[in-house]
């Protein structure tokens, strides 16, 4: 069953509850409302009475609320009032301001009258402001800065005119350094009068450099005004002064190198120097020439540190050489520097080269006698083993000689091989990487010493010495040809002719015009051709000018005979062991061929055998043999270029 409804709250009580809660309005219509329904007329009196307390109340409301707004507006509209003052002064300050930056911009970029007509305007349209003080109290400045300019230009001016430019620089050094001159037109006319001054001081100190003959101080000041043609002649004097003198000096120190090229960059300055070039062809070619012997002085001691198995020594002294001055010299010194760092293959000797005697007067075919020059190359220490050549035989397939037994052991083994003809050594070296030596190469590794020269004076004076024993060569040979065509001439007519004659060696020497020695005077070296045939006989054999047994193999087989029969470059049995093919065909020196061997296609042979006589081991004998040809005492070497080792 529902509850019943609780009764509506009586008129007056909710009024009174819109009234507290602020809702008049609300509690205007309750009552008015509960007053049209009211019947009881105590309740009808009490309502009128609070309506007509509630609408004077809201009169009341009505009339005090203009009241308030309008208090509440008086005050800020005095303060808009100020604000609008204070930002309308701000914008005059703001416009005094910017006329005052703009008169200040003027003073760059404008002359001087218009930037002080600028600030005045500043100071009479914005007087009061801050920006008018500034611009009248710079105005004052600016007036007496360009006052001071002015003044100062003209002095300096005048001072440049009577060549005190110094003078004129230092005067306005005073003006920029003193201050007050801004950024303008005007300060940059003082600065370009300065820069000529400064420009025209250096000039005259310049001047007086080169005058003095400082010319190192004089070429520094004249080159940083380049663009006056003044000054470009002046640093090529300076330049050409300057250079000749450090030529000059440095020849008198005898550094040519120095002194070409000082002369030669001075020789650069000469036309615009308006000078006469210094003339340097002499010079060059002395230069050239010292360069050269300095090449050779190097490749010498790098040669003989190499053979002595100092391979850094040989390194330092090559990489001491100056540019050789020729294309042949600065081959062999790459080429010896190439084989120095990649070593002697072992079993090799490295034969140096150079001027080396070639002949003998002992042999008509021996004829002439000369120094030629050998470039430098590799030759076998000892002749090809037969164990060396079973291993050719073995890895070619390559028929063995006629007669052929492997080595029966390891003593047999290092037997030089024999009974090998022409091709078969050949075919050997070119299967090895090598090749078989020209004759002229076989006897400079025979006679060939190591080259002893610490100084450019001893590749000189060697050089000198080779000069003059190459004449006394010539004239030696010239008497050797005359007595053996009196030999050969005597031969024919007595019947020997199947006799070979004997040279009467010692009785030919004996009948030599000239000193037993080389003559030395000075800078001159003479070599008389008895001189000449001296110095030829001390190596006439590998060892040198004397017959020793002892140093070759027994006459009943080749036994390496080892370093005791070894050339002073240590290239062992040359001499007595078996005799050596050579690449070389068999012909004459020079001239026609003398005999029915030469020009027939006959290889030489080197080197006597065991079975030769003392006569057929020197180192100058030439034995000539059809290619195909064989015998017991007949061998072979190997040689190599120095390219071929370096690769």
């Amino acid at each position: 069953m529902n509850a019943p409804l609780p009764p509506p709250p009586a008129p007056l009580e909710e009024g009174e509850r819109l009234l507290a809660a602020g809702d008049a309005a609300a509690a205007l219509v309750v009552w008015t409302e509960a007053l049209a329904r009211a019947e009881d007329p105590v309740l009808r009196s009490e309502l009128a009475r609070r309506l007509a307390g509630l609408h004077r109340r809201r009169a009341r409301l009505r009339l005090l609320l203009p009241l308030v707004v309008l208090g509440l507006l008086l005050p800020l509209a005095a303060a808009g009032a100020a604000v609008l003052g204070q930002r309308a002064e701000r914008r005059r300050a703001s416009a005094a301001r910017s006329a005052l930056e703009d008169a200040r911009a003027a003073v760059e970029r404008e002359r001087i009258e218009a930037a002080l007509r600028k600030l005045a305007g500043v100071a009479l349209r914005y007087p009061g402001t801050a920006a008018a003080e500034e611009a009248v109290k710079e105005a004052g400045a600016l007036e007496g800065a360009a006052r001071r300019a002015r003044e100062a230009a003209g002095q300096a001016r005048a001072l440049l005119e009577r060549g005190e430019a110094a003078d004129a620089v230092r005067l306005l050094d005073e003006l920029l350094e003193r201050g007050g001159l801004p950024a303008s037109p005007l300060r940059t006319d003082v600065e370009g009068l300065r820069a000529r001054a400064a420009e025209a001081a250096e000039l005259r100190r310049a001047a007086a450099a080169l005058e003095e003959r400082d010319f190192a101080q004089a070429a520094e000041l004249f080159q940083r005004h380049e663009g006056r043609v003044e000054a470009r002649r002046g640093e090529a004097l300076a330049r050409f002064a300057e250079l000749s003198r450090a030529g000059k000096q440095a020849l008198e120190k005898g550094d040519l190198g120095v002194a070409l090229e000082r002369l030669e960059e001075a020789n650069g300055w000469a036309e615009r120097a308006g000078r006469e070039p210094h003339p340097l062809d002499a010079l060059r070619e002395r230069w050239r020439e010292l360069r050269r012997v300095r090449c050779e002085l190097r490749y010498a001691q790098a040669a003989a540190a190499l053979a002595r198995g100092r391979g850094k020594e040989a390194l330092r002294s090559l990489r001491q050489a100056p540019k050789a001055p020729d294309p042949a010299l600065a081959r062999r010194l790459e080429r010896l520097e190439r084989l120095v760092v990649a070593g002697v293959p072992r079993g090799m000797v490295f034969v140096p080269g150079g001027p080396v005697p070639r002949g003998d007067v002992l042999q008509p075919d021996e004829l002439p006698v000369e120094l030629v020059f050998v470039e430098p190359f590799l030759i076998d220490r000892r002749e090809v083993t037969r164990g060396e050549f079973a291993a050719f035989l073995e890895a070619t397939g390559r028929t063995p000689p006629p007669g052929w037994e492997p080595p029966a052991g390891p003593e047999e083994a290092a037997l030089p091989v024999a009974g090998v003809n022409w091709h078969e050594a050949d075919a050997y070296a070119r299967w090895a990487g090598k090749r078989l030596p020209s004759e002229t190469e076989w006897e400079a590794a025979a006679r060939s010493e190591l080259p002893e020269l610490e100084s450019e004076r001893d590749v000189v004076a060697r050089e000198r010495f080779c000069a003059a024993w190459k004449e006394g060569l010539a004239a030696l040979s010239a008497a050797a040809a005359k007595r053996w065509r009196k030999l050969l001439a005597a031969r024919s007519t007595t019947g020997g002719a199947d006799v070979p004659p004997v040279f009467p060696a010692e009785a030919f020497a004996q009948d030599l015009p000239g000193a037993p020695r080389p003559e030395v005077e000075g800078e001159r070296v003479r070599v008389s051709p008895r001189a000449a045939y001296a110095l030829l006989a001390a190596r006439r054999w590998p060892w040198g000018g004397f017959w020793d047994s002892r140093r070759v193999s027994s006459a009943d087989a080749a036994r390496p005979a080892g370093a005791l029969g070894a050339s002073p470059l240590g290239v062992e049995d040359l001499a007595g062991g078996v005799a050596e093919w050579t690449a070389s065909a068999y012909r004459p020196y020079l001239g026609p061929p003398r005999n029915a061997l030469e020009g027939r296609g006959h290889r030489v042979a080197r080197g006597g055998s065991f079975r030769a006589a003392p006569e057929e081991c020197r180192t100058a004998w030439r034995a000539a043999y059809a290619p195909g040809v064989r015998f017991e005492t007949l061998g072979f070497r190997c040689a190599r270029d120095l390219e071929a080792a370096a690769r």
